[in-house]
This record gives structure tokens, sequence and C-alpha cells, in this order.
């Protein structure tokens, strides 16, 4: 069946202007008159062996829902009495569903409110005089039913979140784009967030195998999944006003399958932004609050998703990262790093993340980036706590101010109150204005007695300066950062 399924599959791609294969349709008759019926009415007729012209017939979808069109061939023998029924939408140039043989019910097709929908019969031969058949439009309301044909973006299904939808796909039998039938919907999300996308028989009796891809606005495939019955997505990450596309593809031979759609959005800002696979897309976090994410899960098909997150400090900090999968304890396989803006990056984690991983980091943006070992799409929550070290005991007792020529002034040495043992080094920053505005900084070195690596200097017209000291130390990369500022020594120069 699968062979047969892409052999005919060629040939519908050569329909062209209403010629299908096994001979011509009846749109081929141009000049054929065409009667006008209601939905829910019952239409009968008859079709001559001597008859050159298909019937056509007409009728108007009065609501947004669908229909099922049931025909039946009134024929003691409908296999000596073939009839070829043909559905189109718009003119009689457009087929999407076509039957030849005897009675047929081509069931739940979607409709939207005033489409046109023109439908052939034709007797394809017959060893008798005359064939009588009749058919019927059964239409039900319905604002849940995918609008046929919606196989492209152009005219894919527009849904809401959080509501289900209902629809039909078939094999060989639809040929509205010269091809077996597929389905497209467009849906906006209403705020930042993720969804999923569950896809479900109507019907645990039917069955069959469903492809489905979830497409951003420019065609990039964000999940791909084939599966037999029923389909959940992972967890996929929507900004507000982000359009995605569901395509949807009957990649069996099962005829008019019903199914249930839903896209299940949950509003939140802790949820990663993809696609955040390098620092200049990274999620924005904020420190001590808990957030979520998947890894390996952008692109689906590839498995080789990582996220990054972005975040600030202030201040010389001790930073935690705290990660583990949502649903247990064990938090091996996750590879953690950390970058600065300069690029230089180093390991909060190697294959495996303990309770907390600490770090101390100056004032700056830095980026971590999350990557799990394996190729399986995994769930996570994580958390970056930031803790400003404090030295309250550090403090100036003295600072030399010389008056150079003019209005500059210089610093060449200081006198700290107590030498700190981690520091590899002191900075000094001095202003003529109490709240450190346009400061001044300079590298000094020593262990209580401060001495410049290069004086410090300053122009000003005031004689009041403000003097503050910070200890310099190592950060995770190995680079010199400032630590926490003592207090304001106020310093008057004659």
């Amino acid at each position: 069946m699968i062979f047969l399924k892409k052999t005919l599959k060629s040939v519908f791609t050569a329909t062209v202007a209403g010629m299908l294969l096994f001979g011509a349709a009846v749109s081929s008759a141009a000049d054929t008159p065409v009667t006008d019926i209601k939905t829910d009415t019952v239409v009968s007729g008859t079709l001559t062996k001597d008859q050159k012209n298909p019937r056509f017939y007409k009728f108007v979808a009065p609501e947004d829902g669908y229909f099922d069109l049931v025909f039946t061939n009134k024929a003691a023998d409908a296999g000596k009495s073939p009839i070829r029924v043909e559905l189109f939408k718009g003119d009689t140039k457009h087929i999407f569903m076509r039957h030849e043989g005897g009675s047929r019910n081509f069931k739940s097709l979607g409709a939207k409110k005033d489409s046109v929908y023109y439908i052939g019969v034709d007797l394809v031969y017959s060893d008798t005089t005359s064939v009588g058949y009749d058919f019927n439009v059964k239409y039900t309301k319905a604002d849940d039913w995918e609008n046929e044909i919606n196989d492209d973006q152009a005219n894919a299904r527009e849904i809401a979140v959080n509501k289900e939808y209902k629809g039909s796909i078939n094999g060989l039998t639809f040929v509205g784009a010269g091809e077996a039938d597929k389905e497209m919907y467009v849906f906006t999300a209403p705020d930042r967030g993720y969804f999923t996308v569950d896809l479900n028989h109507a019907d645990v009796a039917e069955h069959g195998t469903y492809e489905l891809e979830v497409l951003d606005e420019n065609a990039n495939q964000l999940y791909y999944g084939r599966q037999y019955e029923w389909f959940s997505t992972r967890r996929l990450s929507a900004a507000k006003g982000q359009k995605f596309y569901i395509s949807m593809d009957n990649a069996s031979d099962s005829d008019n399958q019903i199914y249930k759609l839903k896209v299940n959005f949950t509003a939140t800002d802790a949820f990663e932004l993809e696609n955040n696979g390098d620092s200049k897309n990274a999620t924005e976090i904020t420190l001590g609050k808990e957030y979520s994410a998947v890894s390996n899960n952008f692109p689906d098909s590839d498995h080789q998703d990582a996220d990054f997150f972005k975040f600030t400090l202030d201040a010389y900090s001790n930073v935690t990262l705290d990660i583990a999968n949502d649903d247990v304890t064990c938090k091996e396989d996750f590879n953690a790093l950390i970058y600065n803006e300069a690029g230089d990056e180093s390991y909060l984690s190697d294959g495996k993340v303990s309770d907390k991983v600490s770090a101390m980091l100056g004032k700056g943006t830095y980026y971590i980036k999350v990557e799990h070992n394996t190729s399986a799409a995994i769930d996570y929550k994580f958390k970056v706590s930031a803790k400003p070290v404090k030295n309250k005991k550090l403090q100036l007792k003295s600072v030399d101010i010389k008056k150079l020529s003019g209005n500059k002034y210089s610093v060449s040495s200081a006198v700290i109150n107590k030498k700190d043992s981690k520091a590899n080094g002191y900075s000094i920053s001095i202003s003529d204005n109490k709240d450190m505005k346009k400061s001044k900084s300079g590298a000094f070195s020593g262990s209580k007695a401060l001495k410049a690596k290069k004086a410090l200097k300053i122009k000003s017209k005031k004689k009041t300066f403000y003097v503050t000291v910070s200890p310099r130390y190592k950060d995770i990369f190995g680079k010199t950062v400032n630590g926490p500022v003592s207090k304001i020594k106020v310093v008057n120069v004659k």
C-alpha cells in the first residue's frame, strides 16, 4: 500500500485544470449547466449511457462548520455501472475530492461560511441504459473545524490557543494540491510563555500515521514528529505576538481520518525564549528567580540544542547556579559553562551539577550556557542567584593628596586599616563630588601602606575630595576584578 500511494501521488502531481488520472475529470465540459441545491436536502437524478456531459450541482456553506456528502449509486451492480463523483471548491476547476465506483460517504469536510462548492456527477461506463443516484449534503454548524483547502501557509486555518479543533485528513482521495491531503493551522501567541500541540483521533477505533511539524512564520522547522495514532509535542517557547504554523500530513493510506487538535498555551515569563543557542540571542533572566527550559528541543530533529541565559551584576558577587531535571533529583549529564562579555569561558560543571555551583564574579554582564550530554529532550529547571560581597572592615586611614600646578592633584599613596589576604591588589577612586560622580581610579599595591603603580591624577577647582578603596580579586576566568567598595573618606587639601 505504501508503494501504491507513492506511485499514485506522483500521478496526482501531474493534475492540471481538471484533468485527472483514469481519464478526464467531469470539469472538462465548460458549458455544462449547473443546478443550485441546498444543504440537508436529498437530490436525485439519473445518468444515461449516451449522456455526453456530466451533471453539476452548486451549494453554498450556510455557516462555519463541516459537511458530509452522502452519495448513493442506485445501480443493482455498481461495479458494472460506476459513477464518478468529484467535489470542487470555488469553481469547477479546483477539485479536491474524487470517487469512482459505487456509493460513498465523503465524511466530515470543513467549510467556511459562504464558501462555494460544486459537485460533479458522471457515468464512467454502464452495462445498462441508465443509472439512478441520489445524494445529500448534510451540514453541521461549528466554529471548531478546519476549513479546506488549508494545505499551505497562505490558506492556513487560524485557530486560538487552549481550544480544541477538529478536522479530517485523507490519503489518496484528496487531490487539492495534486497530492494527498495536508492540513495547516496558524496561531498567534497571546503572551510570552510556552505551548505544546496535542493531536488525537476523535474515535479510538480510527487510526493512521501522522507527520506533524511546527514552523515559525519563516517556515523554519521548530518541531518534527511522525507518530501512529497520537501526538504530544515537547514544550516550545513563544514570545508575545509570535506566529506559529502547524502542518499535518496523512503519512499512510488511511482515508478520511477524523482528528482533534489543540494548542495548550501557558503564559509565563519564567521559560526560555528560543532560539537562544548563542550569547547574541540569550534569554535574559532575573537573578533569584526560578526558570524552566528544555534542552535538545530546538530544533527537535537534530538534537543539538543549547540554551544561553544572560544576567548582569552591579557589584562583585558570589553567583550560584542550581539546576535539576524537572521530574527527577539526579543532576548528572548537564554541562554548564559561564562566559563574560569578552568571550572568556569557564566550566561551572562538566558532566554533573551538584546542588549548588558557585563562582566569584565582578560587576558586568555574563552568560550561562546549559547543554545536556544526551540526545534526548530533557525538561529542566534552574535558578541563578547572586549575593554581593561586602567588606565593612576595610577602611582608608589616610590618603596622601598632593597639589600639582594649577588645578591638578595627584594620589600616589594611601594607608588602609587591615590587609585583605585574598586580594592581589587594590583600586582607589577619587572624586570632588560626594556621590563619586566622574571619579578617577587607579591600581595600588601593598600590605597596608599602598603605593600607586601610576600616580592617580584629578583636575578640580575644589579642595575637598572623596576617596574609596576596594580590593582586587581574581574571578573564575582568572581576570582581575574589583571587590566591595569601602566607605567614603573625606580629605581636605590646603
